[in-house]
């Protein structure tokens, strides 16, 4: 990772006869992405990390790696220290940086024995996990369904379309036979803490 960026350089444009001053124009040092002012140029974002604000080690990369580590992590320190604090909780937990089922789980006790059946010393437990949030399986609307089939036909062609009826008839089947299915999501308002072995 570079630690320092060459300065950037100002240009100096004709301008049309007639006119008074002079246009200009910032050339980022380290890339050569041409600016229209020197704090552009300066904190390119063609090559300089958008948080550190120092050249990156490849073209268009937003983050240094370091960075978006320490920028994630500090997204994560501020919602926790914002969320509610759970000592129980009787639901799907979500636990970031467990590998099992991509840190879902069903309970707290679930995601616990997870944890002692990888082996994992205590002391390295994570110290919280989010509660979750329940997703219903959507049934898919017939208006959407009708405008995405007939996009590329001609005008109006929505208002030719046969089987409006039948077709909402079978979503609706189609969604009461799937509405068991539910996802699930961090709801990263509340946080359970993971109680460690005695």
């Amino acid at each position: 990772m570079s630690t320092t960026k060459p300065p950037s350089i100002e240009l100096l444009l004709p301008v049309p006869v007639g006119t008074v001053g002079h246009s200009c124009a910032w050339l980022c040092g380290h890339c050569r992405a041409v600016h229209a002012s020197k704090d552009l140029a300066d904190g390119c974002v063609y090559c300089c990390c958008s948080y550190c604000k120092l050249p990156t080690d490849k073209p268009h990369q937003t983050y240094h790696d370091a960075c978006a580590d320490a920028m994630l992590a500090k997204v994560e320190r501020d919602r926790f220290e914002k969320a509610e604090k759970l000592t129980d909780h009787d639901g799907w937990v979500y636990c970031d940086g467990i590998a099992h089922n991509n840190g879902y789980f069903p309970s707290l006790a679930e995601l616990i024995a997870d944890l002692e059946d990888d082996e994992i010393d205590p002391k390295e437990w994570p110290e919280y996990a989010w509660t979750c949030a329940a997703i219903p399986f959507q049934t898919p609307c017939v208006d959407t369904i009708i405008e995405n089939i007939t996009s590329d036909m001609f005008e109006d062609a929505v208002e030719h379309i046969n089987g409006r009826e039948e077709l909402k008839a079978a979503l609706a089947a189609f969604g009461e036979a799937n509405k068991s299915l539910i996802t699930y999501t961090p709801d990263y308002r509340r946080a359970v803490l993971i109680p460690r072995p005695a």
